[in-house]
């Protein structure tokens, strides 16, 4: 069902996390009654946008939107990364290679408020693999299996065109011999080895249903910034090489307070974003042009995989 309100409704100017750091969120926000009004549950999902400091984004003085320093306390992961591009610097100094060490990445004091969406779902997904430990006692039995065989010429003669033909093509030559015994190792001594933890993917659904000019200025410039930001830049007139995008922390608040009970996402990039103008099959507008229903689908991805240390047992997590 499509989010619709009144024209009177008004909308709040600004917003505060949780470290009290104040942002501006006019023209920012969807639907303007996400703080007053109980059919959202005075619930709503911020998303915090980090631009790279070398970017010309952050370096522009005139730009409206003014920059902060990110939040220590989502500041860790950047840090971490640091002493490694520190790391490659210096080696590229030894050689006589000039490289920008990464910038530090800034905080927009803009922050985008949306409602949650319904489909609001998260996932956790680790990887394992089947290991037959038995592999060797296999080819040790293959080869005595072999070793009966090649006890006559003509048997030796058939092994040898075997193995032969497996060197052709380049195959494992234990393949076709297991073909010309006809015997395969079995999985009963196979086992689960840990190999990993895979990074989360999760998608936000939107629909906007601009009610005035207002909120069809509100709407517009929220999508037209997600999409800004989810795109790199040029970094000189070149145009050769690329500034990454911009990264989004998000969170989700239950009136002023952080939801402590909707785990966290790790920094994430926006690597997927779908605007639909014509979600009822149809494109229908109002008189200036806007249309009277948009669709917006963003995929994520975190920058980071989770653990333990980041899901804690006794706090909120990831």
């Amino acid at each position: 069902m499509a989010i619709v309100y009144k024209d009177t409704d008004t909308a709040q100017s600004d917003f505060s996390d949780s470290l009290g750091q104040k942002y501006t969120i006019e023209n920012l926000q969807y639907p303007s009654t996400i703080d007053s009004s109980p059919e959202f549950g005075y619930n709503k999902v911020v998303f915090f946008i980090n631009v790279q400091g070398g970017g010309k984004f952050a370096q522009d003085k005139k730009n409206s939107m003014q920059l902060m320093d990110v939040p220590q306390s989502e500041y860790e992961n950047y840090l971490a990364g640091k002493s490694a591009a520190e790391s490659i610097g210096e080696v590229a100094s030894i050689a006589g290679v000039n490289l920008t060490v990464a910038q530090k990445m800034k905080r927009l004091s803009s922050a985008i408020v949306l409602y949650v969406p319904n489909n609001l779902r998260t996932g956790y997904s680790v990887n394992w693999s089947d290991e037959d430990f038995q592999k060797e006692e296999m080819y040790a039995e293959i080869g005595l299996e072999i070793g009966k065989m090649v006890s006559g010429d003509q048997s030796t003669a058939l092994i040898s065109k075997t193995v032969g033909a497996a060197a052709a093509r380049k195959l494992n030559g234990m393949d076709y011999a297991q073909k010309a015994l006809k015997i395969t190792p079995g999985n009963a001594k196979a086992e689960q080895l840990f190999k990993g933890v895979n990074f989360r993917d999760f998608t936000f659904d939107y629909q906007f249903v601009p009610r005035s000019e207002k909120e069809a200025e509100s709407v517009m410039r929220i999508i037209r910034m997600f999409r800004h930001h989810m795109l790199p830049e040029f970094k000189d007139q070149a145009n050769f090489l690329y500034i990454y995008p911009s990264e989004f922390e998000i969170r989700y608040y239950k009136g002023a307070k952080e939801n402590q009970y909707v785990e966290r996402h790790m920094t994430c990039v926006l690597t997927n974003m779908i605007v639909d103008y014509t979600p009822n099959g149809q494109f229908n507008t109002f008189p200036n042009g806007m249309s009277t229903q948009i669709n917006m689908s963003l995929t994520f991805r975190e920058l980071s995989v989770t653990t333990k240390e980041t899901s804690p047992m006794d706090q909120i997590g990831v």
